[in-house]
């Protein structure tokens, strides 16, 4: 009988197709606790929710359609085959699905909950190649690591320092007309203020603006970061950071 299976099941959309895919020991009791909590309004996946009350008429059946795709009857196996069918399906992608994790956490002691949480208030992260092409948007640093097969500590400093990893750029917010300069690690587009607040510069690269400036890469890195004045002189700011600069300071709202 159904509620006797153990294994990887999805749960699909009626009206776009897009899929969550989960474990069980006990197929019958998780279909029935998803229903049971869509159905109240307080199921921990927000985005299968907003899905939910969106669609709904008011019942599961609605909007979702609950299948097992794969009996595993030995418990060691169930997470990697829930994280074969994630990417499968590329669930973790929010155009094709709802997963908030990669999956492969059953049995490894690490709480789900905890995951999760963390995953939604992380930041998201927009990853470019370095001729400008679009790879994606992922959640979080770790998502774009374990995706990208790179060290998570490597990829946070090549964010907080706009240098290149691995062939990689990374962004915390949308970019356009990305230039890279190959003798330049440091590429990112510097807006120049002085301590009373007049735009004085833009220069595209950190490495170059260091040069004009005589002043280190790090010092002005720090500027950027703590969005403080540099040397008692200046305010270097990151183009995609501007908006936070000028609301710190109570400036006009800055127009590219």
């Amino acid at each position: 009988m159904l509620n006797k299976l153990s294994g990887i099941y999805q749960i699909r959309s009626k009206i776009d197709g897009k899929s969550y895919i989960g474990l069980t020991n006990n197929f019958h009791n998780r279909h029935l606790s998803h229903k049971r909590n869509l159905e109240k309004g307080v199921h921990y996946n927000n985005y299968l929710q907003k899905h939910y009350n969106k669609y709904t008429t008011g019942k599961f059946e609605s909007v979702f359609e609950f299948f097992l795709i794969e009996e595993v009857n030995l418990r060691n196996l169930l997470a990697n085959r829930e994280k074969y069918y994630i990417n499968l399906f590329k669930t973790f992608e929010r155009k094709h699905g709802f997963n908030l994790t990669l999956g492969g956490e059953y049995g490894t002691g690490t709480s789900i909950k905890k995951k999760i949480t963390h995953r939604l208030k992380a930041k998201d992260v927009y990853v470019y190649r370095l001729n400008g092409d679009y790879i994606g948007k992922f959640n979080s640093v770790p998502d774009v690591a374990e995706i990208l097969q790179l060290n998570r500590y490597s990829v946070m400093n090549a964010l907080q320092r706009s240098i290149q990893l691995k062939g990689y750029l990374f962004f915390r917010s949308k970019q356009y007309n990305i230039k890279y300069y190959p003798r330049r690690t440091h590429f990112v587009t510097i807006l120049v203020y002085n301590d009373i607040f007049e735009k004085i510069d833009r220069i595209d690269c950190m490495t170059d603006c260091a040069i004009k400036y005589n002043i280190s890469i790090n010092s002005i890195n720090t500027s950027c970061n703590r969005l403080q004045k540099c040397h008692k002189k200046y305010y270097f700011v990151r183009l995609n950071n501007i908006d936070n600069f000028t609301e710190k300071y109570d400036l006009p709202k800055f127009i590219n």
